[in-house]
C-alpha cells in the first residue's frame, strides 16, 4: 500500500471529540480519523453494491 501524506484540519468541537475518543481507546487522533475514513469508504461500497 502506498503511503500518502495528508493534513486534516478539525473544527475545535470535533477536535475535542476525537481527542476524547482517542484517550478512551488508547489510540492516536490520526488512527481514529483513518479508521473513520475506512468505515465511510466501506459504507459507500455497500451502498453502491446494493443499487
Amino acid at each position: 500500500m502506498e503511503k500518502v501524506r495528508m493534513t486534516v484540519r478539525l473544527v475545535p468541537k470535533l477536535n475535542q471529540y476525537v481527542q476524547n475518543i482517542a484517550k478512551e481507546c488508547g489510540k492516536s487522533k490520526n488512527s481514529i480519523i483513518v479508521d473513520a475514513c475506512w468505515e465511510f469508504i466501506e459504507k459507500i461500497k455497500k451502498k453502491i453494491n446494493s443499487m
